[in-house]
């Protein structure tokens, strides 16, 4: 556990001693894609709506889920257990559709990032953050991953290669109630400011790790392909810049 972050825990012990940080009764959902930069945004939640209201919490998903997120299967089998009547924040790397087949009138909110730099992230991550890649190498990672990798924003979106369901998919976009962009991270908490009254109290905080690899060969090979990822992000930063063009400059 980060000690820096052990400011959750004491505010998890606080609101468990003196009530719940949040008071609204709004139902929320963060699909979170991965190397989207979620985690900060998890982190800004945690700073903004206290740990009570949320799930998993801070508690929850570093010391009870091992770093991560409860399995979905395990998640969808007790909802009414573990999402008790005071959580207001359903956290995870799942499906839209998961999400929504649990709170069906929650709010939804999601960060997008440009295809191929989330990729290079991705197997960065992997290589350094997961045991069973840890001895592979950059390109063998590629090999093994890009198929999933190069369309997973578009698989939590609902989309299915097999109906090449792109419409869909977009209209889904659409009725987000947040769409956020990874390299416009601070413009999009601007939206959340101006549209939810947030006061934000961190901005993007993960810093990666890519100055310890040479991504050079690796890279090549990312950068020169086409994604089904592409449509999904051209969209959502469609939708982002429209929602934001009336925001004063930063």
């Amino acid at each position: 556990m980060n000690f820096n972050n052990s400011k959750y825990l004491i505010k998890l012990l606080t609101e468990q001693c003196f009530g719940s940080q949040y008071k609204g009764n709004d139902k929320h959902i963060f699909v979170h894609i991965p190397k989207t930069a979620g985690t900060s945004f998890t982190h800004l939640l945690y700073d903004n709506f206290g740990q009570k209201c949320i799930y998993p919490n801070y508690y929850q998903r570093i010391v009870v889920n091992g770093s991560g997120y409860i399995d979905n299967a395990t998640l969808k089998a007790k909802p009414d257990k573990l999402l008790t009547k005071d959580k207001a924040w359903l956290l995870g790397h799942f499906t839209i559709g998961f999400g929504k087949s649990i709170w069906p009138d929650a709010k939804t909110y999601c960060f997008f990032r440009e295809p191929r730099a989330r990729i290079l992230s991705n197997i960065v991550h992997l290589k350094l953050r997961s045991d069973k890649h840890k001895h592979t190498s950059l390109e063998d990672i590629y090999e093994q991953m890009i198929t999933l990798l190069g369309s997973q924003q578009a698989r939590l979106l609902g989309y299915s290669l097999k109906r090449d369901n792109r419409k869909q998919v977009e209209h889904i976009i659409d009725n987000l109630y947040f769409v956020g962009i990874t390299e416009h991270y601070n413009k999009s908490l601007q939206w959340l400011e101006a549209n939810d009254n947030w006061s934000i109290t961190i901005k993007n905080e993960n810093k990666g790790a890519y100055n310890t690899l040479d991504l050079s060969n690796i890279a090549e090979k990312v950068n020169k392909q086409t994604y089904i990822d592409d449509f999904v992000y051209e969209h959502a930063l469609s939708v982002f810049q429209a929602r934001t063009a009336n925001l004063p400059a930063l």
